[in-house]
């Protein structure tokens, strides 16, 4: 690794501008808060393989290599993804379910792609305006 890529991807280790840290299972998620936008990133570290939503033609690009490396200096700064949700939803009804859902998409509209409906996902801000086939995923 580069110097200069190195630099680029220690501004990134466990600073504020990565949020949003989730861990369920062998996945580590956070969003990042970058130069052109806001990246998901996504990290499955039993495979070691990792995804993000960044332009970067370079893979892993800097993104997926600090969300691997903040898990590993700070493990503890992911929430549980799987206690987070026994403990909300242990208690709710079937209506209070589907009313969270609603909150949830209403806030994230790309989370509807979990339920199979298409249309919803994320565009980034360097994606064509209608790409062809969007409507289709």
């Amino acid at each position: 690794m580069g110097r200069d890529r190195e630099e680029r991807v220690a501004e990134y280790v466990d600073s504020p501008s990565m949020v949003h840290r989730l861990r369920a299972g062998s996945v580590v998620a956070a969003r990042i808060l970058g130069t052109l936008g806001v990246y998901k990133v996504r990290l499955d570290t039993r495979r070691k393989q990792g995804e993000c939503t960044c332009p970067s033609e370079i893979q892993p690009c800097k993104h997926v290599e600090a969300l691997r490396r903040t898990w590993k200096k700070r493990p503890g700064s992911f929430a549980d993804l799987d206690e987070l949700l026994d403990v909300a939803l242990r208690s709710k009804s079937r209506a209070d379910l589907v009313q969270l859902m609603r909150e949830m998409a209403l806030e994230s509209p790309s989370s509807l792609t979990a339920l199979g409906a298409l249309g919803f996902r994320e565009i980034a801000p360097w994606d064509e305006e209608d790409p062809e086939g969007f409507w289709d995923r």
